[in-house]
């Protein structure tokens, strides 16, 4: 898709109470983690890495999970005419990784944002189109997994959580329906012309875009395949007893944790979808609270090593558009 200087929206900063808001609840997650460690310290004092040769899965599937971002970038960009070279895509998606973490209201997709208008004159309502058919794509891979994995769960004589399990099914309706109606409301004559029906066609340019959604669809197969074995590993890494379910369905409940990125990285709301999880799985809310964290921490280092030099390298060509990758 091309376009002129005229339709080029430019994305705005973060308004200054969403960042306070955000701030805030990061502060209150931190606090009640706190709290909730202190009154639990006992069974928290007794967790170590057991086992650290675990520890190489979950770098290893950190490390794959950043190419294939990359991957995933590259073919969602192809749809809207933008060719991005795989070193430039890799350098962008690491540096919204680590900005996601480091900075409140989701600083990292800013930057993408401000990136693909200013440098490859990306409209922001095709930059939003393909950012919401990527959030598409993985909640009904995951929370489609998710339900499966509690039925496996169950069927293997575990607790089934109707609660969660409403909600994973919800959220697979609700988005399988929407796509289902995505042609009906694009011809809406009411929305003709407004963002909403520019909005629309870019989804729907997604949705008939196969030949470059294959390469795409792999790759977030792969991501959520890396991220399970990731969160069977660091469970192992404890020494704690984990199974493959658990770990998938901790899985969905990251994705759709995901969709309230109202804390740098997400923090605090995955967590406590964890802990509350643990009723299901063979660990203990303390423990899997320990575990999440421990997995955080790693996955912010990874992110650093791989996301500053991304930013580095990213910044003068935001400064100097013009200019060669």
């Amino acid at each position: 898709m091309t376009s002129t200087n005229d339709n080029l929206e430019q994305p705005k900063r973060p308004s200054r109470l969403r960042i306070i808001a955000s701030l805030t609840l990061l502060a209150i997650f931190a606090g009640a983690a706190w709290w909730y460690l202190r009154e639990n310290w006992d069974e928290v004092a007794r967790l170590r890495i057991a086992k650290p040769i675990w520890l190489i899965p979950i770098i290893a599937g950190f490390i794959a999970i950043f190419f294939l971002q990359a991957i995933v970038s590259q073919g969602m960009l192809r749809v809207f005419s933008i060719h991005m070279p795989f070193n430039e895509s890799m350098r962008l998606s690491n540096a919204t990784t680590l900005l996601n973490f480091l900075l409140p209201a989701q600083g990292g997709m800013g930057l993408r944002a401000i990136y693909l208008v200013k440098v490859y004159r990306c409209p922001l309502i095709d930059f939003v189109s393909m950012t919401g058919a990527l959030a598409i794509l993985s909640i009904l891979l995951n929370t489609g997994l998710g339900f499966v994995a509690m039925l496996w769960i169950a069927l293997s004589g575990g607790p089934f959580d109707i609660v969660i399990a409403g909600v994973f099914a919800a959220i697979l309706c609700s988005v399988l329906g929407g796509v289902a109606a995505l042609p009906r409301l694009t011809s809406l004559k009411r929305l003709r012309g407004t963002k909403v029906e520019r909005l629309m066609n870019g989804l729907n340019a997604v949705k008939a875009s196969r030949r470059e959604l294959v390469p795409v669809l792999y790759a977030i197969v792969g991501q959520s395949l890396a991220a399970v074995i990731g969160y069977y590993s660091i469970f192992s890494a404890f020494g704690l007893s984990f199974d493959a379910p658990s770990a998938i369905v901790l899985l969905a409940s990251a994705s759709v944790g995901g969709l309230f990125n109202f804390t740098p990285g997400a923090i605090g709301f995955q967590e406590l979808a964890g802990m509350y999880l643990a009723t299901i799985f063979p660990t203990s809310p303390a423990e899997t609270l320990v575990a999440l964290g421990a997995y955080k921490i790693i996955w912010i280092c990874v992110a650093m090593i791989f996301g500053l030099p991304g930013i580095l390298a990213l910044r003068w060509r935001i400064k100097d558009p013009g200019h060669g990758a």
